[in-house]
């Protein structure tokens, strides 16, 4: 089966110390997701587990994969200078535990067709124990312009246009039903960890706390990194 290539979209993705993760780490994620794509971005923010030579590696293996690197200091800024990276009109966004599959993209090569401002997908978030459905961070699929950026008034970033969110702005409301973000995840327990460990530090220290500690130098990171067992009943 011949790879279907998404014209005109680049795919844009931010990421530190991905050499493991829940959904087969930063390799898996570049050779699922690159060859489908005109162009690739991939920004890293500081990774010290090998995740930032692996990505040189890579982009000597495919040609439209480009690698930067930026400070991390937090996610708005982060996801704003990879898009500034883009010079296509489409911006897909994924993170290093999420996949598409080959299907999923032939999917979205035929809803781009449209050349809607936009695409919201559904999230199929998949625990070692139980699934589940949510929003995510939609749309993951839109077209590029002066006017999209990220902004956030907590921890987690959400796109915007003419400073309203870009999914209210297009009024965006549906997902597209049979295409599927899958988002792996940690069991429970490793989740509670990488909430506590990881993100609730946030709101206690700040974004200085993420710019100056790894994630690979949290005690728990590896519990919250572990592969998960059902990866490859989907992909």
């Amino acid at each position: 089966m011949k790879n279907i290539v998404l014209n005109n979209v680049t795919l844009v993705a931010i990421v530190r110390d991905e050499m493991i993760n829940p959904a087969g780490g930063i390799e898996d994620f570049v050779n699922l997701a690159v060859p489908f794509v005109e162009k690739a971005v991939i920004v890293d923010t500081g990774s010290i587990d090998g995740t930032r030579e692996k990505l040189e590696e890579l982009e000597i293996k495919y040609r439209n994969l480009r690698i930067y690197d930026r400070e991390f200091d937090n996610y708005v800024n982060s996801r704003n200078y990879s898009l500034s990276q883009v010079s296509t009109d489409y911006v897909l966004v994924l993170d290093a535990d999420e996949r598409f599959t080959r299907n999923s993209f032939r999917k979205v090569a035929h809803i781009l067709t449209e050349q809607k401002p936009g695409y919201c997908f559904r999230f199929l978030e998949i625990s070692p124990k139980k699934n589940g459905w949510n929003m995510g961070n939609n749309p993951r699929l839109f077209r590029l312009t002066g006017k999209a950026r990220y902004d956030s008034a907590a921890l987690w970033e959400t796109l915007y246009f003419n400073h309203l969110p870009f999914i209210e702005y297009y009024n965006l409301r549906n997902n597209i039903e049979d295409i599927d973000i899958l988002h792996f995840v940690p069991d429970t327990e490793g989740l509670n960890l990488k909430l506590k460990e990881w993100y609730m530090e946030c709101f206690i220290y700040g974004t200085k706390m993420f710019k100056n500690t790894a994630p690979s130098s949290l005690k728990s990171f590896k519990r919250w990194k572990e592969p998960n067992p059902k990866r490859k009943r989907y992909i």
